[in-house]
């Protein structure tokens, strides 16, 4: 958490928010934890921080992913759903399909 919050000046949005949705996946620290740790303490980039914290999401499957639908979502696009369901679809296994980032209501889905 420490080595995310001293990059803050340094790295572009994006990349904070890829960052923090990384260490998640990979189970180094929670999107919660690293809030508190950032709250709890004064450094330069604070609210660059706290601003990627807002934006960024648990369940992306790669940095990749998460780009295109930050980029989509700050282009005005109505907020994804992530490893989303699709509701009566499923492979022969049975088990259901997903897709990578999906507006239900417009019956859109996204696979990168």
């Amino acid at each position: 958490m420490a080595a995310w919050v001293s990059v803050a000046m340094d790295a572009t949005m994006l990349q904070l928010i890829q960052i923090a949705e990384s260490m998640e996946r990979y189970g180094l620290c929670t999107l919660a934890d690293l809030r508190a740790f950032a709250g709890a303490h004064r450094f330069h980039g604070k609210r660059r921080c706290l601003r990627a914290l807002a934006i960024a999401r648990p369940g992306s499957a790669s940095v990749k992913e998460t780009e295109l639908r930050v980029r989509l979502e700050l282009r005005g696009l109505p907020a994804f759903a992530i490893n989303y369901m699709v509701a009566g679809s499923a492979y022969d296994s049975r088990m259901e399909h997903t897709v990578d980032l999906a507006i239900a209501q417009y019956r859109v889905g996204l696979e990168y």
